[in-house]
């Protein structure tokens, strides 16, 4: 059987409220048809969601993200902290299958925090994301790490 697949996903950016602060919209469409070959999702799910299987899938999704502070402090040679920031977030998502509608939805905040190791000369982004599922009332907590090799190019 053939598999195949028709996705577009797109951001738009506008300013937040004040300096430094920035809002993002996120809107995501998907058709696939499962076949011998399972692709991978084009549209994002709703954060706190995994392997939601749809065969066809809308997904929208705002952030807004601000720095909370900068305290450009460190341990000795152990850390420096560069800055804090919080994102706050809204996911929705509707998936169908079978003409039957499944609608998917999280809210949250992800506090992060940009630093140096051990005078590692990449930034790393690491910190936690909690997540609030309103149809299960249900909380998850995830670990968010990420690390910049991008610096110098």
């Amino acid at each position: 059987i053939k598999s195949n697949i028709l996705g577009i996903a797109g951001n738009l950016y506008f300013p937040g409220l004040f300096k430094h602060h920035g809002t993002r919209l996120y809107l995501a469409y998907q058709k696939k048809k499962q076949g011998d070959y399972p692709f991978s999702n084009i549209a994002n799910y709703p954060r706190g969601f995994v392997h939601l299987a749809n065969d066809e899938f809308y997904s929208f999704a705002v952030n807004y993200k601000f720095p909370l502070f900068y305290p450009d402090a460190g341990i000795g040679q152990l850390i420096y902290f560069k800055r804090f920031k919080l994102n706050l977030f809204y996911d929705q998502a509707f998936g169908f299958i079978d003409n039957i509608k499944s609608n998917y939805n999280s809210c949250g905040a992800e506090l992060t925090s940009d630093f140096h190791l051990f005078n590692f000369p990449f930034l790393i982004d690491a910190g936690l994301r909690t997540i609030y599922l309103p149809k299960q009332k249900k909380f998850k907590t995830e670990f968010l790490f990420s690390i910049d090799f991008n610096r110098f190019f």
